[in-house]
């Protein structure tokens, strides 16, 4: 991930719930030879072993999942008082009342110390280099080709924390000076609060206060308290020694009034210092000249607020996370004083903080310190830590927040230099994409405290489920769109070789498992039946892509979801069913592409093969071993397509089952191996083979998924603006406004929008009409009345009829009105539209 120090592992034992690593398991394939940490024995505590629970931290994104009380608040405090000495709230210390309840070592005197520490990686030997002078011992960075050391808290009567350096088992110990000096190269712990929230507003004395606390001056939020307090002083006169405590009193009244109405400064951490200071860059002396500024001025402040807004809208991009509206923005206002935060969306309405949700409200808190770290942090070395933002968000708001984490570890963002630590409890918070992220931690029933779930359970999801309180095994995540398979082998196996390939910097070629459901139908001939109930009422089929294998069976289904002789009754159109053999060429030695087993370099599926019998059925192999190795070593194997092959196989050594045979024990040693060899970091030529063919498998589906969704959303615009136009209809009869049709133009516009060049054609139409309109106002006019309004209401009826197709209408009508007013001179009856033309409109 680059060279640059990165936080391996968190160490644990006797801290809070994290009493000691009891299970002594570890991740399949991690190197267990340096843990000089677990010979670290204070006097106190005899002669006995006590192991650290380890946490593995991911270089780029750790998710903490765990239930209430599990210690994922712990884990993060952990680390924050490691590095800076106190927890995420910056006040509580490391001391000996971290101390687990369950801590054998604890005794009738308080000398018990809970230890935490953390490992680091490191590539890069100056970093080394200076961590070892910081402990002033710089012979231990040049003992070894080291990559890696360890910093633990375990205070005794003289020293603070221990240093170990890889390979050296040796402990450097750390008085408090030294400590410091340690730290001081570590990377910088940056907590995102997620109880923060941005106000509705501040004064701008008060924010000027912010950043230059001498400065001297009262913020007061509402005019009418300074005009009460103003009138208040100007009614006091020079006191009398009769009118002295008179006077007295009534000053002290308006003192406290001004104090009591005076708006705090903000700190240096709050939303509004960070989204003036770190986002905009607007600086302390900036906001004193405006302050200086009275009413004659006003123009240059508009000027100024207006380069603000620009910037927060350049900077912020709200847009681009908050899906719910493309138009979504914040902005910032200027008056009498005081600085107002601003919402606009698609409604062009604006909004202020207590009108809108909690939620929205606290994505924003979320986004602004998230935004604030990327630009403050960038090319340094940091550490992110967050405790359970899922608390105030809805599904989508969460899944919004997942692309803001992305956004923070992204190259081009952090240039690697940052890691994300967060705990939570939803699943939505979980990226897919990803499972090597998902830390599980589990608090269990007795003494044995919180325990790290390996990584190998954790990514069967299972725990995760467990963990979270989730009952519902197989559909733990939801989606907007669908992916459609066979059967379940096909789904496993898709998704996780998906997890096994993808990457922060190639997840864009496989499919996005956070943003859609993989479903199994358990047979090809159940895939119409799926799709079938998928359609409520007169709603189309969300949008779905089908995959299917490339045989007999999958031609027939294809034809049941198309029905060619019945368009009306059609459940899919053809391009959004994708067949294996279509999407994945012949290569190698796989020359037959039937089902997705074919995908699978055969010297791959027949190494799988092997494993699984060895595995589960030993004696199978004892019996049957040499025809067994002698059918797999044959070139004819994989001929006719690798399941006609294996069947053929299971049938001489399993005679009873008639060829069935195990397709997901198999595809599990296929995934397995996957995985070993990604972890490795050299994937083989059959791996490489199988990833270009999930690659490939994914662009089918894509391009598929498009189509769906192109499909999806011209079907809703349409509705959409069928609705708005009778809704109009309906309530503008007579003399409308030209106001009014104005507004339902702009709305129609912004309908169209999402559907991109499909709306084009009513676009440049939309355009039109507003230049016309806007042409009839500039002339004076407010309304259209009789004849005028009879022609626009023709318009606007025409667009409800064929909105996608109305670029001729202008010309429809004015062809029309020309041939009535023809008819009316010659006193002839009035032509009628042809069939095809009102077909067309």
């Amino acid at each position: 991930m680059g060279q640059v120090m990165k936080l391996k592992k968190v160490l644990l034992r006797w801290y809070k719930s994290f009493h000691l690593n009891y299970r002594e398991q570890f991740d399949r394939g991690e190197n267990e030879s340096f843990r000089p940490w677990n010979e670290l024995t204070p006097s106190y505590a005899g002669d006995s072993k006590f192991p650290f629970i380890e946490i593995p931290i991911e270089p780029d994104v750790t998710t903490v999942v765990g239930a209430n009380e599990s210690g994922k608040s712990h884990l993060l405090n952990a680390i924050n008082k490691v590095i800076k000495g106190s927890g995420v709230d910056g006040i509580s210390p490391f001391s000996k009342t971290d101390l687990c309840h369950y801590a054998g070592i604890r005794r009738i005197n308080v000398e018990a110390w809970p230890n935490i520490g953390l490992l680091f990686s490191v590539d890069d030997p100056m970093e080394l280099l200076d961590v070892c002078k910081a402990a002033a011992n710089e012979g231990l960075a040049t003992a070894g080709s080291s990559k890696c050391f360890a910093l633990i808290l375990a205070p005794d009567e003289q020293h603070e924390a221990v240093l170990y350096v890889a390979p050296s088992t040796t402990p450097v110990l750390l008085d408090k000076d030294k400590l410091e000096a340690v730290r001081s190269k570590l990377p910088e712990v940056q907590y995102i609060d997620s109880k923060a929230l941005l106000p509705s507003e501040v004064t701008l004395a008060a924010l000027i206060q912010g950043y230059d606390s001498n400065f001297n001056s009262y913020g007061l939020k509402q005019r009418k308290s300074v005009e009460t307090t103003a009138a208040l002083i100007s009614g006091l006169t020079a006191p009398t020694a009769q009118t002295l405590p008179a006077f007295t009193t009534e000053l002290s009244k308006a003192q406290s009034g001004m104090m009591e109405l005076r708006d705090p400064p903000p700190t240096k951490d709050s939303l509004e210092m960070l989204l003036f200071d770190q986002i905009l860059g607007v600086s302390g002396e900036t906001l004193k000249y405006l302050y200086s500024l009275d009413g004659a001025d006003r123009g240059y402040v508009e000027g100024q607020i207006a380069k603000w807004n620009e910037g927060l809208h350049d900077v912020l991009n709200l847009s681009h996370f908050w899906h719910q509206d493309e138009q979504f923005k914040l902005t910032v206002n200027y008056k009498d004083g005081v600085v107002y935060f601003e919402i606009h969306d698609k409604t062009e309405c604006i909004y202020t903080f207590n009108e809108r949700s909690s939620g929205l409200k606290y994505f924003l808190s979320y986004y602004i310190q998230a935004k604030a770290m990327d630009m403050s942090g960038r090319s340094k070395k940091s550490i992110i830590l967050m405790d359970e933002p899922d608390a105030a968000l809805s599904i989508l708001a969460q899944r919004n927040l997942l692309a803001v984490f992305e956004s923070l570890v992204r190259p081009e963002s952090s240039s690697l230099t940052c890691q994300l630590v967060y705990t939570t409890h939803s699943p939505y918070l979980i990226n897919r994409n990803f499972p090597r992220r998902i830390t599980v931690v589990k608090k269990e029933d007795a003494e044995e405290g919180t325990q790290y779930i390996e990584r190998a359970r954790a990514r069967r999801y299972e725990p995760v489920r467990t963990a979270l309180g989730i009952d519902n095994a197989p559909s733990l995540f939801l989606g907007s769109d669908n992916i459609l398979l066979e059967g379940s082998t096909d789904q496993y196996v898709l998704t996780e070789l998906i997890r096994a390939f993808a990457t922060p910097e190639n997840v864009g070629e496989f499919l996005d498992l956070n943003s859609l459901v993989i479903v199994s139908a358990d047979g090809v001939n159940n895939v119409t039946n799926i799709l079938e109930q998928s359609r409520w009422a007169d709603e189309p089929i969300p949008p779905t892509a089908v995959l299917l294998d490339s045989d007999e069976a999958a031609e027939k289904e294809i034809v049941r979801i198309t029905r060619p002789d019945k368009p009306s009754q059609r459940l899919l159109e053809r391009n959004r069913i994708c067949l294996v053999g279509d999407s994945v060429s012949p290569f190698g030695n796989n020359q037959s592409i039937v089902t997705m087993e074919d995908i699978v370099p055969i010297k791959l599926y027949k190494a799988a093969i092997r494993k699984y019998i060895e595995r589960w059925h030993p004696t199978i192999l004892g019996d049957h071993g040499n025809h067994i190795d002698t059918t797999l070593s044959s070139p004819e194997f994989g001929k006719t397509g690798l399941v006609e092959s294996t069947k053929d196989l299971f049938k001489k050594i399993q005679p009873e089952l008639a060829g069935d045979f195990d397709k997901m024990g198999i595809f599990q040693e296929v995934v397995t191996d996957v995985y070993e060899h990604m972890t490795r970091g050299a994937p083989s030529e059959e791996i490489s083979s199988l990833r270009t063919n999930v690659r490939s498998i994914c662009r089918s589906l894509t391009d598929a998924l498009t189509i769906a969704r192109e499909t999806n959303a011209r079907y809703s615009a349409t509705r959409s603006i069928k609705r708005l136009i009778k809704d109009f209809c309906r309530l503008n009869k007579a003399r409308v406004p030209i106001t009014n049709v104005q507004k339902l133009i702009k709305r129609l516009e912004r309908e169209i929008e999402p559907i991109g060049a499909d709306g084009d054609e009513l676009a440049a139409l939309m355009r039109a009409y507003v230049s016309k309109l806007e042409e009839l106002r500039i002339a004076g006019q407010v309304r259209l009345v009789d004849n005028e309004w009879a022609e626009w209401e023709t318009k606007i009826e025409s667009i409800q009829k064929n909105p996608l197709h109305a670029a001729n209408i202008d010309a429809k009508s004015a062809v029309l009105k020309n041939s009535k007013q023809n008819a009316a001179k010659l006193g002839k009856a009035e032509p009628q539209p042809d069939s095809q033309a009102s077909a067309e409109t």
